[in-house]
């Protein structure tokens, strides 16, 4: 199996991103800007403290909002990745000044990740399971290192699981498939690879992007020097920890249109980001896409 290049495909990546911005911005910018208008819209309404003054049934009704939101989200995200591929993998550049298509690509696209995620869950559930076995058998031994191996071992495994899944979207936009196999095998060998290229590719990214979000609305920094602090007892520590998630939440729902904005932008270059990286690295194992129908 060939190998993917590390450093070309964050070339490539970042590349795409900056040196065809008109683009990107052609095809993401609607989807994105429905989703986001959502959020902002509705999305003020989820914040815990509100959730907590009006009980069960205001918990409920921000559950099904919060799941509303995610379904919108995750559908404008799918379709800007499957735009953005057309663009590294063949070329292909909408002709409209907006992109707002949901097809076959798309819909087999939803439903490879629905059903990974429904794989997932089942394989979190099973280990849960197996562990409490596990536990209650050597409940007279100390096998809290022997759990403590296995969960460590577990989410190792789906997170190289995970990684190895990358080119799901760029296999199901160049072949006729759900992608979940085709990607197995052509990441084959390619897993640390992959890993690499992802950390070189988002790291600088999410770091400008936490800057920006802390500095800009001004969230608070935890004060971990004074957590530390001689004479903080447990409870003083959980007490000082929940005023500083309090400070935080009520800083960030009252500059709520400038988060917006920032999440705005943070989908698009995470949706470029992610395109990039999945097509280049495809066409690194498979052939370059180009020239093919």
């Amino acid at each position: 199996m060939s190998k993917i290049p590390v450093f070309a495909t964050v070339s490539r990546t970042y590349g795409f991103l900056l040196g065809d911005i008109a683009t990107v911005l052609q095809i993401a910018w609607l989807p994105m800007a429905v989703a986001a208008g959502l959020n902002y819209y509705y999305g003020q309404s989820l914040n815990p403290a509100e959730i907590v003054k009006g009980g069960p049934e205001a918990a409920m009704q921000a559950s099904a909002l919060s799941f509303g939101i995610g379904i919108a989200s995750m559908v404008a995200s799918l379709m800007v990745t499957v735009g953005l591929l057309r663009v590294v993998m063949y070329g292909q550049r909408p002709a409209a000044p907006f992109y707002l298509w949901f097809g076959m690509a798309e819909l087999r696209l939803l439903l490879a990740y629905t059903l990974l995620g429904i794989a997932f869950i089942a394989a979190i559930l099973a280990f849960a399971l197996v562990m409490g076995i596990l536990g209650a058998a050597l409940a007279s031994t100390p096998a809290a290192p022997l759990v403590a191996v296995a969960g460590g071992a577990f989410v190792i495994a789906m997170f190289w699981a995970l990684i190895r899944l990358t080119l799901i979207p760029a296999v199901i936009v160049a072949e006729n498939n759900l992608g979940v196999e085709r990607a197995w095998a052509l990441s084959g060998g390619n897993a640390l690879r992959l890993l690499a290229i992802l950390i070189l590719t988002y790291l600088p990214f999410a770091v400008i992007m936490v800057f920006l979000t802390f500095t800009v609305v001004g969230l608070p920094f935890p004060d971990f020097a004074g957590l530390a602090g001689d004479g903080m007892d447990a409870k003083a520590v959980e007490q000082a920890v929940q005023a500083w998630q309090k400070s935080f939440m009520d800083t960030m729902y009252g500059n709520w249109l400038t988060i917006s904005i920032l999440n705005f932008i943070n989908s698009i270059v995470s949706a470029v980001l992610f395109a990039g990286i999945a097509g280049n690295a495809y066409m690194s194992v498979a052939g370059d896409q180009s020239n093919a129908e």
